[in-house]
């Protein structure tokens, strides 16, 4: 009278489900936890909380941060049949060891910087670990992209809302309020970086097939980003993307074009928006057309690299301490009359002149083992048919970043540090991901000595994380009572840590 099931079905409480559809709902429950992670870089400013926008998105990011290195080296720890790929974390481990000596050997008054720098790249590095052990690396990337598409999406829509009423009102710079929710263009362009390649992604391997309309929202994201960066005139991002895409060609050749295809089809469609809406619509309603126009220089960095470049010669190779770009004397003719702005505007430049050559050295080694491991992950395409693309993706993503870095605080921000470290971390398992039973020898193995030197490590870092926590929120409370004392006699005042601006010198 009845059929039997021929699907097996896997129980779970008081539901029955098949294999199929359990890995669609983990995967639902990834998109829908990766989209909560990142939604504060990009709608914080929706939210009424009471620190603002930068602070927020820096207080969120140290306890995400804490919470993932701490949560990976507990499951290590305890779960014994839970295992994790320390290659990772073994290949970041010499730059974060040096970074970490920040707190050791240099005196400073708020110990904050340094631990954010090792929270960040080792519990993307331990993420990335159990991802690949598990072989979860290709269904992260899927969870990634949906996110970062439906965010994307919303975000596109709501500013082109902006921008008509923007018009509406007679207000034609555009880069007053196309780009909303950042505190400066140069926040929301980190963000294009790590973004636009793994939009395009969705446009060709869908996570979901079934649901088509991701294909329309990565098209309209895509667009409607590519003409912010347009009309934003943002140079970092654009040469970052553009220049990853020129390494795509190089390293993966053919199996790189539908990728290239589907970002060229993106940026098409956002010079359409930006003939339209940029320069036709402002002029049929009668206003004028206000362009950013693209410079040449280097709008005032030039200085700043002279001066970092200086400092990291000055205790060479260890530089001169965490923060010490602040405070410490001025070197050079050119810096002493250029703007004192809290950060040289390239990241190697900056750590070279804070934490010296060998940390920057060893970042070289993690950085170019990572995308080794990366590249070569792809040669083999049993596993899935869009894994090639996806690998593509974000080869692309992590080159558009690192390349913008060079010229900017793309791992400064807290809004580009909370993208990057998902990003990082699905580079990490995609790289490591398609050995599943690697042959491992001490200490990737997961023995009792590993286990114990993890709840070892786990004990320190709770201990010191909490001091680092009540160290942040020290600084925070110290900071905004000096804007205050700066407020009232006409003077900026703008920690690095809590705002990418000036810094004045006492």
């Amino acid at each position: 009278m009845f059929r039997r099931q021929k699907k097996p079905l896997i129980s779970s409480g008081a539901f029955l489900l098949t294999p199929r559809s359990s890995r669609l709902g983990i995967l639902l429950l990834l998109s829908v936890l990766l989209g909560i992670a990142l939604s504060p870089s990009l709608f914080l400013s929706l939210i009424p909380q009471p620190l603002g926008l930068y602070p927020g998105q820096r207080f969120f990011g140290c306890y995400l941060f804490l919470l993932v290195t701490c949560g990976c080296l507990a499951a290590i720890s305890f779960l014994r049949g839970l295992k994790v790929d320390l290659r990772p974390l073994l290949l970041s481990l010499p730059f974060l060891l040096l970074i970490a000596l920040g707190d050791l050997l240099w005196p400073q008054k708020y110990r904050v910087e340094p631990l954010l720098f090792v929270l960040f790249f080792g519990g993307a590095a331990l993420l990335g670990g159990f991802l690949a052990r598990g072989g979860w690396g290709v269904d992260f990337v899927k969870g990634l992209q949906s996110s970062i598409v439906v965010l994307s999406f919303f975000y596109g829509l709501i500013a082109i809302l902006n921008y008509v009423y923007g018009i509406a009102d007679q207000r034609y710079s555009v880069d007053e309020y196309v780009v909303w929710g950042f505190l400066n263009i140069r926040y929301w362009s980190h963000l294009a970086s790590w973004f636009l390649p793994i939009v395009a992604l969705t446009s060709i391997a869908n996570p979901f097939p079934r649901f088509r309309l991701m294909k329309v929202f990565s098209f309209v994201a895509g667009a409607v980003w590519w003409w912010i960066l347009f009309s934003t005139a943002a140079r970092g991002a654009t040469l970052g993307l553009f220049l990853a895409a020129l390494l795509m060609l190089v390293i993966f050749r053919r199996d790189a074009l539908p990728l290239l295809k589907a970002m060229t089809a993106h940026i098409a469609s956002g010079i359409c928006l930006w003939i339209v809406l940029t320069v036709i619509l402002p002029l049929v309603l009668g206003g004028g057309v206000e362009l950013r126009h693209v410079d040449a220089d280097s709008s005032g960095r030039t200085p700043l690299w002279i001066e970092a470049w200086a400092m990291s010669l000055v205790n060479f190779p260890l530089g001169m301490g965490p923060q010490s770009w602040l405070t410490h004397d001025v070197l050079t003719t050119e810096y002493k009359s250029a703007i004192p702005l809290a950060h040289p505007h390239n990241m190697y430049l900056f750590w070279v002149a804070e934490y010296g050559w060998l940390s920057v050295l060893a970042l070289a080694l993690m950085v170019g083992g990572g995308f080794k491991r990366l590249i070569r992950s792809a040669g083999d395409r049993s596993e899935e048919c869009k894994y090639y693309s996806r690998v593509v993706a974000v080869t692309a993503s992590l080159a558009a970043a690192f390349i913008h870095a060079g010229v900017s605080a793309v791992f400064m921000a807290p809004a580009s540090m909370l993208a990057g470290f998902f990003v990082i971390s699905g580079g990490w398992a995609l790289g490591f991901g398609k050995e599943s039973s690697p042959s491992m020898g001490w200490p990737l193995r997961n023995s009792m000595l590993l286990r114990s030197l993890s709840g070892l490590v786990l004990g320190v870092l709770l201990v010191v994380g909490v001091q680092w926590l009540g160290e942040v929120q020290r600084y925070y409370h110290d900071n905004m009572v000096d804007r205050e004392t700066y407020r009232g006699i006409g003077a900026p005042y703008a920690p690095r840590f809590w705002s990418h601006g000036d810094f004045p010198r006492q």
